[in-house]
């Protein structure tokens, strides 16, 4: 009798520490190359507003202009202040960037993807930045262009 009943405490014991570490358990794909969950973590949005430049017509050589808002977000706390420390740099870039644009390419739909895509490959290869190669996306927040 006192073997069954160590017995019963055994399995309960068991069972009880594989629904713990079952419950426990952490989805390894959310985690990022420091170990933190950052798919979990809340999206910090870095907005850069009223960014105007030049596009020349490649037709009628008249300039035209461009007025855009650009948000950066990521989900990394340091990447975010890293970000917010650094904006004069992060504008620089965007706006070099920009300029390469015109007119004609700029009204083109399909292009916005390019122009999103290109300003978060900038992003990510600034120099003397690693941080912000955590920002996530970039988004268009804002774009006129007359």
């Amino acid at each position: 009798m006192p073997v069954m009943v160590l017995a019963g405490i055994i399995t309960v014991a068991v069972i009880a520490a594989g629904v713990f570490w079952s419950m426990n358990q952490r989805d390894d794909s959310s985690l990022s190359d420091n170990g933190s969950t950052l798919s979990s973590a809340p999206p910090q949005f870095l907005i850069f507003k009223d960014i105007i430049v030049n596009l020349l017509n490649e037709e009628t050589d008249e300039p035209h202009f461009m007025q855009m808002d650009i948000t950066l977000m990521t989900r990394s706390s340091p990447c975010y202040e890293a970000l917010d420390s650094n904006q004069p740099v992060i504008r620089n870039a965007l706006l070099d960037m920009l300029v390469t644009w015109s007119f004609q390419e700029i009204q083109l739909p399909e292009n916005r993807d390019v122009l999103r895509q290109r300003a978060l490959d900038i992003i990510h290869k600034l120099p003397n930045l690693p941080k912000a190669r955590e920002v996530a996306s970039v988004l268009i927040t804002n774009m006129v262009v007359q």
